[in-house]
């Protein structure tokens, strides 16, 4: 990467042979070890100083005129850069540890082919494709094979595993989050303090707070029965208040103002970013280096407020308990609270994406789906009837056909459709009787995943009863794991089943369900954006009120 300094008194052919050896030199001692995501904006700086450098040298030094001096500088660059890809081309295609994996040429080659290819966020489609015409392993990047087999997900996260999170999750970095730590010695620690906000006397307090939020859902459409209502902006006012609510003692206060918060809506646009750059860590942590880039920007001022409302919490003393009180009361109990302020700061970005974009974008789909086959709703409607109360949480649990309706949305429409990217451990890891290398970045997609024939009968198919009087039609349920397994499986789990059972129940008891006119349902799936998190197109829907 550094020129040397003979350069000065080289011809220009020497100075080409040179910026020859440098581009080989530097691809062989130091971008093919490690990792590099995090330096990316570094490397793009000294690169940017370097051609200054040499433009600087041939004009000043050498006393060349402005116009070829340029043009030798550029020639130099472009020789070092054209042999240091060229490097970088035949290792990781012919003689990489992972050469002998099928997949689409580019693919690896470098990660941006997967970016060209999903400018229009639909990484699920892109590889549920790869999977078609490739078969059970596919080579999705230079150090990075997705696999398609139920086995996968109990390999590296299951018992005993020896993976770890994939360079992806530094994504917060110098913040760090539960569900962003890779050291598993720092998350399991985090995990206890974290498992005390989630507690059956916990949840307690957290249900009745998500029946408040949903019969203020129930009232709005209410007063909009009969008419078209955009169930897609709705649902997501509940998640966020219920979340809000649950994470600072705080709603969002969506549902009674019937408009987006402007945190709300940064936070949306900002999570666009991940679409078409989520597959490239390197890439997303350059883009973070260009603060003005409005959907950076965006990104940012996400962070800072996530962070401002866990600030506001440490200081403000609360009559309700919140998880974020269960989390800052760990800091204090183990007098570390200042250690763990990136910690906390990055804990509250994860408490409101993951615990309301997830959550949002299920009930979406269920809601979809009890629109599209209406006896869905019906048989849940007869399982109601026989309750005592929609408001006791323990008595929609045992309601069967709700349950698998939720999990079969879970199957199809998964919340996480690509990512929660894994990589195996140095000595490599056997996965369905295929040995996968050391230090290779291991994707499992849930949206491909839920839909293999091979673990499920009728697979494309929406049948609850596979949960619960038909067991037959689930061949191999290690393909379905929507909140994963392990050390890092969802810790809000229970809450957001609690969620999803109790704004169903509540809306089909009350109302019949169907599409508005001109309405087939199709948009939200088709037009669905995989953002890391499933962010579904509109759906629009008409409840009319049950008579009786």
């Amino acid at each position: 990467m550094v020129f040397n300094t003979s350069l000065v008194k080289c011809s220009p052919l020497e100075e080409i042979s040179i910026a020859a050896a440098g581009g080989l030199a530097s691809h062989l001692c130091f971008f093919i070890y490690g990792e590099h995501h995090m330096k990316a904006p570094l490397i793009f700086r000294l690169y940017v100083v370097l051609f200054a450098a040499l433009i600087y040298v041939e004009i000043a030094v050498k006393h060349q005129n402005v116009f070829p001096g340029t043009k030798q500088a550029f020639e130099v660059f472009a020789v070092y850069t054209l042999s240091l890809l060229t490097s970088i081309f035949i290792y990781r295609r012919y003689c990489h540890r992972l050469r002998h994996f099928p997949g689409p040429f580019m693919a690896s080659v470098t990660k941006l082919w997967q970016t060209t290819n999903t400018l229009d966020s639909q990484n699920h489609i892109l590889l549920d494709g790869l999977h078609k015409q490739y078969g059970d392993f596919v080579r999705t990047g230079p150090t990075e094979v997705t696999i398609f087999t139920p086995e996968v997900k109990w390999a590296v996260d299951g018992p005993a595993n020896q993976c770890n999170k994939a360079v992806w999750y530094d994504i917060l970095l110098p913040l760090i989050a539960l569900n962003t730590s890779r050291s598993k010695k720092e998350h399991d620690q985090r995990r206890r303090t974290w498992d005390h906000a989630f507690t059956l006397k916990a949840l307690e307090g957290y249900e009745l707070r998500i029946q408040k939020h949903g019969r203020l859902l129930e009232k709005h459409i209410a007063e909009n029965a009969g008419k078209p209502i955009d169930v897609s902006t709705w649902f997501y006012f509940l998640s966020f208040d219920v979340m809000g609510d649950f994470a600072f003692a705080k709603s969002f206060n969506m549902l009674e103002d019937k408009e987006w918060h402007y945190s709300v809506l940064m936070l949306r646009r900002a999570l666009n970013l991940l679409g078409p750059l989520s597959s490239v860590p390197w890439l997303v942590q350059l883009a973070f280096s260009f603060p003005i880039i409005p959907i950076v920007r965006d990104w940012n001022r996400m962070i800072d407020w996530c962070a401002d409302r866990m600030q506001d919490r440490i200081q403000t003393e609360v009559d309700k308990p919140d998880i974020s009180s269960w989390l800052i009361d760990g800091s204090k109990r183990n007098n570390s609270l200042e250690q763990d302020r990136f910690w906390l700061n990055g804990d509250s970005v994860a408490l409101i994406v993951a615990g309301s974009d997830t959550v949002a974008s299920t009930m979406i789909y269920l809601f979809y789906r009890l629109a599209l086959e209406r006896r869905h709703a019906v048989i849940i409607r007869e399982e109601i009837d026989k309750v005592d109360s929609i408001f006791d949480p323990q008595a929609l649990k045992g309601l069967d056909h709700l349950n698998g309706a939720i999990n079969e949305v879970l199957r199809l429409h998964p919340s996480v459709p690509t990512g929660g990217y894994r990589e195996s451990p140095p000595q490599g890891v056997e996965i369905a009787g295929r040995f996968i290398p050391g230090n290779t970045t291991i994707v499992s997609p849930r949206y491909t995943m839920g839909r293999l024939d091979k673990s499920f009968a009728r697979a494309s198919e929406f049948i609850p009863e596979r949960w619960y009087s038909c067991p037959e039609l689930v061949a191999d349920k290690r393909a379905f794991t929507p909140f994963s397994i392990g050390r890092f499986a969802c810790v809000g789990k229970n809450l957001a089943l609690a969620e999803l059972r109790f704004v169903a129940a509540l809306l089909v008891s009350k109302y019949d369900i169907n599409f508005a006119p001109g309405e087939d349902g199709a948009r939200c799936w088709r037009d669905m954006k995989d953002q890391f998190t499933a962010a579904p197109g509109k759906l629009e829907l008409v409840f009319t009120r049950r008579e009786g």
